[in-house]
């Protein structure tokens, strides 16, 4: 993150600590174009900062970012995993196919051992609920 980046990001935690509560919400969309995967980041560093000078509102700027973290995150997940998600339903369905056969499953996943990545670990529990929810809207279904 540049300089520039930085001292934008710090007027912003400043706003944040310096608006009534319940305000962060508005104050953050007014100012969407700076919450990225990085304005977390800079929001700890700034905690520590204030840890440093014995500042009581560390815990909350911390809450803060890590809230932020767990809203960008299931962002970015939803946005860029299509084909990594498609990837994960065909390797479930092989796995139940072969009944999980090593002999068949070892071979295939060392063929495709460039597709697993930290990624279908991000979105093995979406994809998990999704399943299991389209599964129990088929059973309602059927006994209908």
């Amino acid at each position: 993150m540049d300089r520039e980046r930085k001292q934008t990001y710090v007027k912003l935690i400043e706003k944040l600590l310096a608006c009534p509560l319940g305000q962060e919400v508005e104050i953050l969309q007014a100012n969407e174009e700076l919450v990225d995967a990085e304005l977390p980041e800079a929001m700890k560093e700034y905690a520590n900062y204030l840890e440093s000078q014995g500042n009581r509102n560390v815990e909350w700027l911390r809450g803060i970012a890590a809230q932020l973290e767990q809203v960008i995150g299931v962002e970015t997940v939803n946005a860029n995993t299509e084909d990594e998600e498609q990837f994960l339903i065909e390797t479930l369905q092989f796995l139940i196919d072969s009944q999980g056969n090593p002999q068949q499953v070892y071979p295939m996943w060392e063929q495709q051992q460039e597709k697993f990545t930290s990624i279908l670990l991000d979105i093995l529990p979406l994809v998990a609920s999704r399943l299991l929810t389209q599964k129990t809207e088929q059973q309602k279904i059927s006994i209908a």
